[in-house]
């Protein structure tokens, strides 16, 4: 993103900060590909709410809420903003779904790419992470995994990598949980850039590889 448009969020995000979520989601839906960017600089008790109201644009009751989403580029893009906007606001705005449309929350889950989905991939497609990732990365991220998905990923280290990962000061310690989500983001990142690349296929949701059931 360059100097500009960070600039222009920062700004419209403290703007909109001071509006009803409804007149936010309105504004909102017109900026495309920015929608992101500023979403992410509004105050994080409003990202939920604003989100909201961007299915709920059309006049009319939930019914609609679809319709919304297809005007957003369909549940794919909806995934794909909140995979881009950080766990802890991915994750409130899809416990607030929950309560508002379950069926949908779901729908939009199954499109997303997570840190867990990693270990849902081929041996192949993970190992390609271990020349991307510094090791210090890797430790902050599986701080707070599963044990059977952290165990997967530890599986698929060759023995130098996971030996750093282990003396990574951040594999020990407290440390805050924004700093461990970050690290996981970073990541997540590069397995895209990888599927982009057709290095992998990413497998997201319910999917998965059969022979890797956590």
């Amino acid at each position: 993103m360059s100097k500009e448009l960070d600039f222009v969020a920062d700004l419209l995000g403290q703007f909109l900060a001071k509006e009803d979520p409804t007149d936010v989601a309105k504004i909102l839906l017109q900026l495309d590909t920015t929608l992101p960017v500023v979403l992410h600089r509004l105050p994080g008790g409003m990202h939920a709410d604003v989100v909201f109201q961007l299915f709920q644009l059309r006049d009319g009751p939930f019914g609609l809420l679809r319709h919304t989403v297809q005007d957003l580029g369909g549940i794919e893009v909806v995934a794909r903003i909140l995979n881009n906007s950080g766990a802890a606001k991915e994750r409130e705005i899809l416990n607030y779904l929950d309560k508002q449309d379950p069926e949908l929350a779901a729908e939009i889950r199954n499109q997303m790419f997570t840190f867990e989905d990693i270990a849902r991939m081929p041996d192949q497609d993970i190992e390609h992470l271990w020349d991307r990732v510094a090791s210090a990365d890797m430790a902050l991220a599986l701080r707070v995994v599963d044990e059977k998905v952290g165990q997967r990923l530890l599986s698929q280290m060759s023995a130098s990598y996971r030996a750093q990962v282990d003396e990574a000061p951040a594999s020990s310690g407290p440390v805050l949980r924004s700093v461990v989500e970050d690290a996981q983001l970073r990541i997540l990142q590069q397995m895209r850039l990888l599927e982009q690349d057709g290095k992998v296929s990413i497998v997201r949701g319910d999917g998965g590889v059969g022979d890797y059931v956590l």
